[in-house]
């Protein structure tokens, strides 16, 4: 009884991609990008909610950079996630993914997670939680750093 409860426990454990792992594969995004920032959200995510407006205006502001970013929608009701990029007027590009498909290569262990993923196809950062300003701004640099070291 012991051994299937370790067991059990075992296989029941999440394996997120970690800092170093290579990253599954991802949809294409528009453009010539040789670093992309990938963040998983959902619309009953209230940290998700608030930073996404934040990471459409980053996106537009690395447009011809090299970087740029991908937002994955986790909702198993696709439409509620449509409506909210909708409302909100976004621009950045979105992928649904209503069966989990993405996120379970991904297995991101909070919502929002954001995962940087440079020219190699290597996860550089792992960033768990809502983004404030700060940590954006930072984020935005390491984003235009990594695209300007990966086409020298």
């Amino acid at each position: 009884m012991l051994s299937i409860l370790l067991f059990t426990t075992l296989t029941n454990q999440v394996h997120a991609i970690e800092i170093g792992a290579t990253a599954p594969d991802l949809p294409a995004v528009d453009g010539e990008h040789v670093v992309t920032l990938v963040n998983f959200w959902a619309s009953w995510c209230g940290p998700c909610l608030e930073e996404l407006p934040a990471l459409d205006s980053l996106y537009n502001r690395l447009q011809g950079t090299g970087a740029t970013v991908l937002a994955i929608n986790i909702d198993t009701n696709q439409r509620l996630g449509e409506k909210f990029i909708k409302k909100n007027e976004l621009d950045l590009p979105v992928t649904y993914d209503p069966k989990g498909q993405i996120a379970n290569r991904f297995e991101p262990p909070v919502m929002p997670t954001t995962y940087i993923i440079d020219a190699t196809n290597t996860v550089v950062s792992v960033l768990q939680g809502g983004l404030d300003r700060d940590a954006i701004a930072k984020v935005e640099e390491e984003l235009k750093t990594l695209a300007k070291k990966s086409t020298k």
